[in-house]
Protein backbone atom coordinates (compact mmCIF):
# COMPACT_ATOMS: atom_id res chain seq x y z
CA UNK A 1 0.00 0.00 0.00
CA UNK A 2 1.55 3.25 -1.17
CA UNK A 3 1.07 6.60 0.62
CA UNK A 4 0.64 9.79 -1.41
CA UNK A 5 2.65 12.38 0.51
CA UNK A 6 1.04 15.57 -0.96
CA UNK A 7 -2.42 14.46 0.19
CA UNK A 8 -1.02 13.39 3.58
CA UNK A 9 0.58 16.80 4.19
CA UNK A 10 -2.57 18.58 3.04
CA UNK A 11 -4.72 16.51 5.39
CA UNK A 12 -2.43 17.23 8.36
CA UNK A 13 -2.47 20.98 7.66
CA UNK A 14 -6.27 21.11 7.41
CA UNK A 15 -6.62 18.95 10.52
CA UNK A 16 -4.26 21.19 12.50
CA UNK A 17 -6.13 24.34 11.47
CA UNK A 18 -9.54 22.77 12.16
CA UNK A 19 -8.54 21.45 15.59
CA UNK A 20 -7.08 24.83 16.57
CA UNK A 21 -10.27 26.65 15.56
CA UNK A 22 -12.61 24.05 17.05
CA UNK A 23 -11.05 23.13 20.38
CA UNK A 24 -9.47 26.39 21.57
CA UNK A 25 -11.54 28.76 23.75
CA UNK A 26 -13.45 31.57 22.04
CA UNK A 27 -11.39 34.19 23.85
CA UNK A 28 -8.14 33.00 22.23
CA UNK A 29 -9.53 33.17 18.68
CA UNK A 30 -9.64 36.33 16.55
CA UNK A 31 -13.03 38.03 16.61
CA UNK A 32 -14.85 39.91 13.88
CA UNK A 33 -15.10 43.69 14.22
CA UNK A 34 -17.96 44.89 16.40
CA UNK A 35 -19.42 46.94 13.56
CA UNK A 36 -19.60 43.86 11.29
CA UNK A 37 -21.05 41.43 13.84
CA UNK A 38 -24.72 42.43 13.30
CA UNK A 39 -24.41 41.52 9.59
CA UNK A 40 -22.96 38.05 10.22
CA UNK A 41 -25.64 35.29 10.33
CA UNK A 42 -25.82 33.36 13.58
CA UNK A 43 -25.44 29.99 11.83
CA UNK A 44 -22.59 31.03 9.54
CA UNK A 45 -20.23 28.64 11.32
CA UNK A 46 -22.19 25.73 9.82
CA UNK A 47 -20.81 26.61 6.37
CA UNK A 48 -17.30 26.52 7.82
CA UNK A 49 -18.00 23.09 9.36
CA UNK A 50 -19.26 21.75 6.03
CA UNK A 51 -16.29 23.05 4.02
CA UNK A 52 -13.76 21.87 6.61
CA UNK A 53 -14.99 18.28 6.76
CA UNK A 54 -15.48 18.17 3.00
CA UNK A 55 -11.80 19.06 2.56
CA UNK A 56 -10.67 16.68 5.32
CA UNK A 57 -12.52 13.72 3.82
CA UNK A 58 -11.47 14.45 0.23
CA UNK A 59 -7.78 14.69 1.11
CA UNK A 60 -7.82 11.68 3.45
CA UNK A 61 -9.47 9.45 0.83
CA UNK A 62 -6.57 9.87 -1.62
CA UNK A 63 -3.75 9.40 0.92
CA UNK A 64 -3.64 5.60 0.63
CA UNK A 65 -3.29 3.85 -2.72
CA UNK A 66 -5.24 0.65 -2.09
CA UNK A 67 -8.53 -1.10 -2.93
CA UNK A 68 -11.64 1.06 -3.29
CA UNK A 69 -13.79 -0.79 -0.76
CA UNK A 70 -11.05 -0.60 1.87
CA UNK A 71 -10.71 3.15 1.29
CA UNK A 72 -14.46 3.65 1.68
CA UNK A 73 -14.57 1.89 5.05
CA UNK A 74 -11.40 3.56 6.36
CA UNK A 75 -12.48 7.07 5.36
CA UNK A 76 -15.98 6.57 6.74
CA UNK A 77 -14.65 5.49 10.14
CA UNK A 78 -11.84 8.05 10.48
CA UNK A 79 -13.36 11.20 8.97
CA UNK A 80 -17.12 10.79 9.33
CA UNK A 81 -17.38 8.99 12.67
CA UNK A 82 -14.20 9.77 14.63
CA UNK A 83 -13.56 13.33 13.45
CA UNK A 84 -17.09 14.42 12.54
CA UNK A 85 -18.79 13.19 15.71
CA UNK A 86 -15.85 12.76 18.10
CA UNK A 87 -14.67 16.35 17.69
CA UNK A 88 -18.01 17.72 18.89
CA UNK A 89 -18.06 15.30 21.83
CA UNK A 90 -14.55 16.42 22.82
CA UNK A 91 -15.66 20.02 22.43
CA UNK A 92 -18.37 19.52 25.04
CA UNK A 93 -16.09 17.68 27.47
CA UNK A 94 -13.15 20.10 27.44
CA UNK A 95 -13.27 23.26 29.60
CA UNK A 96 -12.97 25.68 26.68
CA UNK A 97 -16.25 27.65 26.97
CA UNK A 98 -17.78 25.55 24.17
CA UNK A 99 -20.89 23.38 24.16
CA UNK A 100 -21.96 20.29 22.26
CA UNK A 101 -24.06 21.25 19.23
CA UNK A 102 -26.05 18.57 17.39
CA UNK A 103 -26.38 20.81 14.32
CA UNK A 104 -22.60 21.01 14.07
CA UNK A 105 -22.45 17.21 14.15
CA UNK A 106 -25.02 16.99 11.36
CA UNK A 107 -23.13 19.53 9.24
CA UNK A 108 -19.86 17.67 9.77
CA UNK A 109 -21.39 14.34 8.73
CA UNK A 110 -23.13 15.80 5.66
CA UNK A 111 -19.95 17.50 4.45
CA UNK A 112 -17.91 14.34 4.99
CA UNK A 113 -20.43 12.12 3.19
CA UNK A 114 -20.65 14.48 0.21
CA UNK A 115 -16.87 14.43 -0.20
CA UNK A 116 -16.76 10.66 0.26
CA UNK A 117 -19.41 10.12 -2.42
CA UNK A 118 -17.66 12.34 -4.97
CA UNK A 119 -14.22 10.86 -4.26
CA UNK A 120 -15.49 7.27 -4.46
CA UNK A 121 -17.29 7.96 -7.75
CA UNK A 122 -14.20 9.53 -9.28
CA UNK A 123 -12.03 6.66 -8.02
CA UNK A 124 -14.40 4.06 -9.47
CA UNK A 125 -14.46 5.65 -12.92
CA UNK A 126 -10.68 5.98 -12.88
CA UNK A 127 -10.29 2.30 -11.98
CA UNK A 128 -12.67 1.29 -14.77
CA UNK A 129 -10.66 3.21 -17.36
CA UNK A 130 -7.35 1.77 -16.14
CA UNK A 131 -8.73 -1.75 -16.04
CA UNK A 132 -10.12 -1.50 -19.58
CA UNK A 133 -6.83 -0.05 -20.79
CA UNK A 134 -4.98 -3.07 -19.36
CA UNK A 135 -7.27 -5.59 -21.02
CA UNK A 136 -7.32 -3.68 -24.30
CA UNK A 137 -3.53 -3.99 -24.43
CA UNK A 138 -3.95 -7.79 -24.64
CA UNK A 139 -6.57 -7.73 -27.41
CA UNK A 140 -5.03 -4.89 -29.42
CA UNK A 141 -8.08 -2.66 -29.03
CA UNK A 142 -8.24 0.84 -27.61
CA UNK A 143 -4.95 2.02 -29.16
CA UNK A 144 -4.12 5.68 -28.70
CA UNK A 145 -5.04 7.85 -31.65
CA UNK A 146 -8.52 6.43 -32.14
CA UNK A 147 -11.54 8.64 -31.72
CA UNK A 148 -13.15 6.19 -29.31
CA UNK A 149 -13.76 7.00 -25.65
CA UNK A 150 -14.35 3.94 -23.50
CA UNK A 151 -15.70 6.02 -20.62
CA UNK A 152 -18.41 7.49 -22.85
CA UNK A 153 -19.24 4.13 -24.42
CA UNK A 154 -17.91 5.07 -27.86
CA UNK A 155 -16.53 1.70 -29.03
CA UNK A 156 -16.59 0.00 -32.41
CA UNK A 157 -15.36 -3.47 -31.44
CA UNK A 158 -17.30 -6.71 -32.02
CA UNK A 159 -20.32 -7.34 -29.86
CA UNK A 160 -21.10 -3.67 -29.36
CA UNK A 161 -24.42 -2.20 -30.30
CA UNK A 162 -24.31 -0.06 -33.43
CA UNK A 163 -26.64 1.34 -36.04
CA UNK A 164 -26.47 0.05 -39.61
CA UNK A 165 -27.51 2.34 -42.43
CA UNK A 166 -30.57 1.24 -44.40
CA UNK A 167 -31.69 -1.46 -41.95
CA UNK A 168 -33.09 0.74 -39.19
CA UNK A 169 -32.20 -1.75 -36.47
CA UNK A 170 -29.42 -2.49 -33.99
CA UNK A 171 -27.23 -5.53 -34.43
CA UNK A 172 -24.70 -7.19 -32.18
CA UNK A 173 -26.51 -6.26 -28.96
CA UNK A 174 -25.33 -8.45 -26.10
CA UNK A 175 -27.44 -8.61 -22.96
CA UNK A 176 -25.57 -8.90 -19.66
CA UNK A 177 -27.32 -10.57 -16.75
CA UNK A 178 -27.64 -8.88 -13.38
CA UNK A 179 -25.48 -11.50 -11.65
CA UNK A 180 -22.59 -10.94 -14.07
CA UNK A 181 -22.85 -7.18 -13.63
CA UNK A 182 -22.78 -7.50 -9.85
CA UNK A 183 -19.78 -9.83 -10.07
CA UNK A 184 -17.88 -7.28 -12.16
CA UNK A 185 -18.81 -4.50 -9.72
CA UNK A 186 -17.57 -6.56 -6.76
CA UNK A 187 -14.34 -7.46 -8.54
CA UNK A 188 -13.78 -3.79 -9.38
CA UNK A 189 -14.28 -2.74 -5.75
CA UNK A 190 -11.71 -5.27 -4.54
CA UNK A 191 -9.25 -4.75 -7.41
CA UNK A 192 -5.88 -3.32 -6.39
CA UNK A 193 -4.14 -1.58 -9.30
CA UNK A 194 -0.74 -2.06 -7.62
CA UNK A 195 -1.03 -5.86 -7.49
CA UNK A 196 0.94 -7.53 -10.33
CA UNK A 197 -1.14 -9.45 -12.85
CA UNK A 198 -0.56 -13.16 -13.43
CA UNK A 199 -0.98 -13.06 -17.20
CA UNK A 200 2.72 -13.84 -17.81
CA UNK A 201 2.57 -16.90 -15.55
CA UNK A 202 -0.45 -18.24 -17.42
CA UNK A 203 1.31 -17.76 -20.75
CA UNK A 204 4.38 -19.63 -19.48
CA UNK A 205 2.30 -22.55 -18.23
CA UNK A 206 0.42 -22.74 -21.52
CA UNK A 207 3.64 -22.68 -23.54
CA UNK A 208 5.33 -25.31 -21.34
CA UNK A 209 2.36 -27.69 -21.38
CA UNK A 210 1.89 -27.54 -25.14
CA UNK A 211 3.36 -30.41 -27.17
CA UNK A 212 5.19 -29.55 -30.37
CA UNK A 213 4.81 -32.03 -33.28
CA UNK A 214 7.74 -31.88 -35.72
CA UNK A 215 6.75 -31.42 -39.32
CA UNK A 216 7.77 -34.06 -41.91
CA UNK A 217 10.07 -32.77 -44.61
CA UNK A 218 9.18 -32.99 -48.29
CA UNK A 219 12.32 -35.04 -49.02
CA UNK A 220 11.27 -37.82 -46.63
CA UNK A 221 7.81 -37.91 -48.21
CA UNK A 222 9.16 -38.30 -51.75
CA UNK A 223 11.58 -41.08 -50.68
CA UNK A 224 8.76 -43.02 -49.03
CA UNK A 225 6.68 -42.69 -52.21
CA UNK A 226 9.51 -44.16 -54.34
CA UNK A 227 9.78 -47.17 -52.05
CA UNK A 228 6.09 -47.91 -52.36
CA UNK A 229 6.25 -47.70 -56.19
CA UNK A 230 9.25 -50.08 -56.29
CA UNK A 231 7.47 -52.66 -54.15
CA UNK A 232 4.41 -52.46 -56.40
CA UNK A 233 6.51 -53.09 -59.55
CA UNK A 234 8.26 -56.14 -58.03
Amino acid sequence: MRIRLPFAFGFLLILLAASSAGLLPHSSLPQAPVSAQPYIPKQSDKVLHFVTFFALTATFYFIFDTARKRLLHLTLVVCTLVLGIGSEVAQGLLPNDREFDAWDVLTNVVGSLCALGLAATYHKRNLERRRRAKYSALTGEGIEGDDEDVELGQTSGPGVAGNEEGLGQETGVVEVSRSKTEAVEEELDNWDENQPDDWDDDDENTTTGAKMTPATSSADSSEELRRKEKVAVD
